[in-house]
């Protein structure tokens, strides 16, 4: 029904002259898609419970992968003149992942960092760890941080955090429960540290190595067919 619903409201928006109604209907269709996406995430982690999805993996370019979505990001950042970094050692790092999935994590983590960051600085980084057998991602940011009461349960679907915004949002979580999932799913873990009034540090640790994988939870996925991915459908 939502993508009934979205189709008519680009047609409005497309045909309607008056600026102030135009600008109404991008609020709708706005709203629409974060619905959209909202029940797609909750399909998408029911069906990672009941194991029907598999990682589809390639051997690539991990550092290039970050810096794509970076810069997905940096207009974002640039409209809440936020400074958007990112930092690594390494041009390439060379390892095995499901991109769509990756792509889909560093998005929900940039995203939740943009949202909660009003002043300062979000900076991404990428290296190796344990001797070149793991990648950690890092997403640090100098937002309003998370209390002490709440950090243990960030990543529970649904929880309210405990401070709301000055529109009186307080957030439901389902962007980090999902992002959680995506990385448990990719055999990584993730620490989070956050301290309120002074920002957040989510570090996610990945393996890169096939062997790391059980046969049975991924396929190999070809050069040709991740062109077929369409990286700007991760927004």
């Amino acid at each position: 029904p939502l993508t009934l619903i979205l189709g008519p409201i680009n047609q409005l928006i497309i045909s309607e002259k008056s600026n102030q109604k135009r600008s109404s209907l991008q609020v709708v269709k706005q709203n629409a898609q974060k619905l959209l996406n909202l029940i797609n995430q909750l399909l998408e982690i029911a069906r990672i419970e009941k194991g029907q999805v598999k990682l589809k993996l390639m051997k690539t370019n991990l550092t290039k992968s970050i810096s794509y979505m970076v810069e997905l990001f940096s207009s974002l950042a640039r409209e809440k003149d936020l400074e958007l970094t990112f930092r690594t050692d390494f041009d390439e790092i060379i390892c095995w992942f499901d991109k769509e999935k990756i792509d889909q994590i560093i998005s929900n983590l940039l995203s939740n960092a943009i949202k909660n960051t009003e002043k300062g600085s979000i900076n991404v980084d990428s290296n190796w760890v344990e001797k070149d057998k793991m990648v950690c991602i890092k997403v640090t940011d100098t937002g309003k941080g998370i209390n002490e009461k709440d950090l243990p349960h960030i990543f529970d679907r649904f929880y309210t955090l405990g401070k709301k915004d000055a529109g009186g949002n307080a957030g439901i979580g389902i962007g980090l429960a999902f992002t959680k999932e995506l990385i448990e799913l990719h055999k990584g873990n993730l620490k989070v540290e956050s301290e309120e009034g002074k920002g957040t540090e989510v570090a996610i640790y990945l393996p890169v190595d096939l062997a790391m994988f059980e046969k049975d939870d991924y396929e190999i996925l070809d050069f040709k067919e991740s062109e077929m991915i369409k990286e700007t459908d991760i927004i």
